[in-house]
Order: C-alpha cells, then sequence, then structure tokens
C-alpha cells in the first residue's frame, strides 16, 4: 500500500492555515481595531540588561520578554492584528496535528478551533496580557515534540524535563502541560500513567516553592491562568475558557476513538453479547448476535 508523500499531508494544513489566517485577520480588523490601538503603551520592552535578568529570574520570565518585545511591534494597529492572527494560526494547527497524532483521525481542526475561539475573545480584553496567547503556543510546541518519544522512559524523562523547563519559561501554562500528559497517559498507557502524576504535583510544589521565596505574591498567579491577567483585578472565569477547551477537546476526541474502536470489535465478533456486560462469563444468556450473510 502506497503511502502519501509527506508533501502532499502538509497541503491540507497549508491550505487551512492560509484560510484562516485570512479569516482571523479580517475579524480581528473589523471589529477589534480600536482593542489594538492602546495595547503597545500598556507593555514596555526596555533593552537594558539588568531588567532582562530581572524578567528571566521570575517564572515565565522568558515568554513576557518575548511578549513585551512583539508588543513594541503594536504601534502600528494593523502590524498587531497580523502578529496576533499568525499565532492563532499556529495555535490551530498545532493543536491539529496533536490530536491526529495521537488519534489517527484526520477531521481534527474543527476540535482544534475551540481553544483559538477562547483565546480571540480575549484580545478584545485591554487586561488581558499578551503573554497567556505566546505561553499556550509555547506550550504546544512541548507537547508536540513530546511524540517523538515512543519508550516509556524517554517519555517520563522528557516530560519531567520540559514541565520544568516550561514552568521556567512560560509560567502558569506548565500545569496545563502536566495535566494533558496526564490525560494522554491514561488513555493510552493505563499500567505506567500512575507515574506521571509527578507532573502536576511538581508544578504545585515549585508554585509553592516561589510563592515561599517572595517570586509570586499569590499561588494562582503562578498555577493558574490568572497570572495571564492584570494582578491588580480579578480575572473571572473566562481566563480559564482556553485551558477548560483545550483539556476537554483532548477528552472528548479520545472518548470518540474509543467508541468506534468498539463499533469496530462488534462487527469482528458476532458472537458478542450485545449488552457487552456478559462478554467474559460463561452464563450469558442474552442471544448472540449473527452476522448476516451477503
Amino acid at each position: 500500500m502506497n503511502r502519501p508523500a509527506p508533501h502532499s499531508r502538509r497541503i491540507p494544513y497549508i491550505v487551512a492555515g492560509t484560510a484562516l489566517f485570512a479569516l482571523l485577520a479580517f475579524l480581528l480588523s473589523q471589529t477589534g481595531y480600536y482593542s489594538f490601538c492602546y495595547l503597545e503603551q500598556w507593555d514596555t520592552f526596555i533593552y537594558n540588561s539588568a531588567y532582562l535578568s530581572g524578567s528571566l529570574a521570575l517564572p515565565g520570565g522568558c515568554v513576557q520578554l518575548l511578549s513585551s518585545f512583539l508588543t513594541q511591534f503594536f504601534c502600528r494597529p494593523l502590524t498587531g492584528i497580523l502578529i496576533t492572527a499568525l499565532l492563532l494560526t499556529w495555535i490551530a494547527l498545532l493543536t491539529a496535528d496533536i490530536l491526529h497524532r495521537w488519534t489517527k483521525s484526520k477531521l481534527t481542526l474543527p476540535l482544534a478551533l475551540f481553544p483559538v475561539a477562547a483565546l480571540f475573545f480575549l484580545h478584545y480584553n485591554v487586561n488581558y496580557q499578551y503573554t497567556g496567547t505566546i505561553a499556550f503556543l509555547w506550550m504546544l510546541l512541548f507537547l508536540r515534540l513530546r511524540f517523538f518519544f515512543h519508550k516509556f522512559t524517554g517519555r517520563f524523562a522528557y516530560s519531567l524535563a520540559s514541565t520544568f523547563l516550561l514552568f521556567a519559561t512560560a509560567g502558569p501554562v506548565a500545569f496545563l502541560y502536566s495535566c494533558l500528559i496526564l490525560i494522554i497517559e491514561l488513555f493510552c498507557h493505563k499500567k505506567r500513567a500512575l507515574w506521571f502524576i509527578s507532573l502536576p504535583l511538581m508544578v504545585y510544589l515549585t508554585a509553592e516553592t516561589c510563592l515561599r521565596m517572595g517570586l509570586s505574591g499569590e499561588l494562582e498567579h503562578v498555577l493558574l491562568p490568572d497570572g495571564y491577567f492584570t494582578l491588580r483585578l480579578q480575572a473571572g472565569s473566562i481566563i480559564y475558557l482556553p485551558w477548560g477547551a483545550d483539556t476537554g477537546r483532548f477528552h472528548h476526541k479520545r472518548s470518540m476513538q474509543i467508541i468506534q474502536i468498539q463499533k469496530k470489535m462488534d462487527a469482528r465478533n458476532p458472537y458478542r453479547c450485545p449488552t457487552r456486560m456478559c462478554s467474559r462469563f460463561h452464563f450469558c444468556r442474552h442471544p448472540p448476535i449473527h452476522r448476516q450473510e451477503q
């Protein structure tokens, strides 16, 4: 059986990404142009070694510096709109690719739009920091690289190292990353999934350590998405929408795949109990399902 060439498999992603980028840029320019007029004034990037070293010492400091660097180009609102549309498009394509490699399904782009839609509406809030979107994209890049490790030792070692590195560079999104890894392992490798419970626990203990060291004022600012909102204000439930949508689509997509596998098993086994409750016992009284002869 001939497999499609690698470049032919990228064509749908290129076409979908181009269309999504044009759509997002159009929607942002038509409905959110005013929101991009003053973002550059809310953030300042200082070319100073003391400022750079002080920012890098904080959890998520690397992404914060990258966000401040990109925000200085928002002095032209159209440039900010194009940068935002490009970041959201990358998030959608990376999410679709991760779901495809995990579930082997081709229709993953519609589910990938849920976290993108949540992030899209957050950009209309001037109190939402641009760091949240970049950190979300950074997390997806780490999650995509994890698929190169197939053995348990490699997966576990990479998960530990990447979780700690993600917490140091991107901040609270490391907790979402650790929870997604735990969900993936629970569905794919149940026997060894207990080892990955240590990932959320490690993030929590690291956040507690940062709190006691005075690197953060409150625990939710280094553990939850509240850290990507203006610290003086209450973010509310809207800040949790991207994380909830991202976790929900992983669980929903894998559950649908399990149901499809179950249907295929029923089709291959015509004498399986129709209630699926007595298949492993010998006292099943339900009439067997006979396969119809063609």
